[in-house]
């Protein structure tokens, strides 16, 4: 899926993989080659326990033999979901393919233009070209291109235009977007344009404004969480929510159903504004 770094492609496709394999109870893991890639997994991740970099996978442990480690990760999980696959060492991949040998069922996205394996020692190989890769990928291979109707940036300059000449938050200015494609934070917007999107939307609600980082929020107005650091007050990574009201010390958001207080640092730490996302 073409798109710059750390926008939450791998994340999104991981999470949609989940859903299918927690429904049809099958047992997984999701591996990546360095802590950055799993940490960008985990942002918006469904799941955490099961998001590991693969040298914890594949560490055998002392006096187990190669055969008995692998028979016990055959046995733990049916599937894994391998992140830039590109980026796996030879020495990784052969230890992969003998688990896929053994019946493993592997799921990998990457981008071949991209990363290489960071491996000093390895002649870099593109993956996607050799046979057995294509084996353990059951020779299936999908490819999101990237259509032109979808630029997301221009699609919110054109809400930006719409709010410059008209005062409107007009959201049907987007451009229709081909299938497969769907509103939502799954997008990939440049930061600086959803910033000037937020800040000239704010401008056309009526005060009193809530100053959060960059920005003014007035009441009512669309906030979203952007970790997974309030589950205990009901609160997960992209919800979307309202402000209703606050003070110096806490602010009160709700859904519509139901409301929640949050300390001022709590929201400050975990919000981000609405309008684009």
């Amino acid at each position: 899926i073409p798109g710059p770094p750390g926008c939450g492609k791998s994340g999104t496709v991981k999470n949609n993989h989940v859903i299918v394999l927690t429904t049809n109870k099958i047992s997984h893991a999701t591996i990546a080659y360095s802590y950055k890639c799993v940490d960008e997994l985990l942002k918006k991740s469904y799941e955490k326990d099961t998001t590991m970099v693969i040298d914890q996978l594949l560490m055998r442990p002392r006096f187990v033999k190669e055969n008995d480690h692998l028979a016990s990760l055959i046995e733990k999980y049916k599937c894994i979901i391998l992140d830039e696959f590109t980026c796996c060492s030879q020495e990784h991949m052969n230890t992969l393919y003998r688990l896929f040998k053994k019946g493993m069922m592997f799921i990998v996205m990457g981008d071949p233009d991209q990363l290489m394996q960071v491996d000093p020692y390895d002649e870099p190989i593109d993956y996607s070209q050799c046979l057995f890769f294509k084996e353990m990928c059951n020779f299936t291979r999908t490819e999101l291109t990237y259509h032109p109707m979808a630029r997301y940036d221009k699609a919110l300059f054109d809400v930006l235009m719409n709010l410059k000449h008209t005062n409107q938050l007009n959201i049907q200015t987007f451009p229709t977007l081909p299938s497969g494609f769907q509103y939502g934070t799954t997008l990939t917007y440049h930061k600086n344009t959803v910033k000037t999107i937020n800040i000239a939307a704010a401008a056309t609600f009526p005060g009193p404004y809530y100053e959060l980082n960059d920005y003014k929020i007035p009441v009512n107005a669309p906030v979203i969480c952007k970790t997974n650091q309030l589950k205990s007050h009901g609160v997960w990574n992209a919800k979307k929510l309202h402000l209703i009201m606050w003070n110096d010390i806490e602010v009160v958001l709700s859904d519509g159903t139901t409301s929640c207080k949050l300390k001022t640092r709590e929201f400050k730490d975990n919000f981000d504004p609405a309008y684009a996302l």
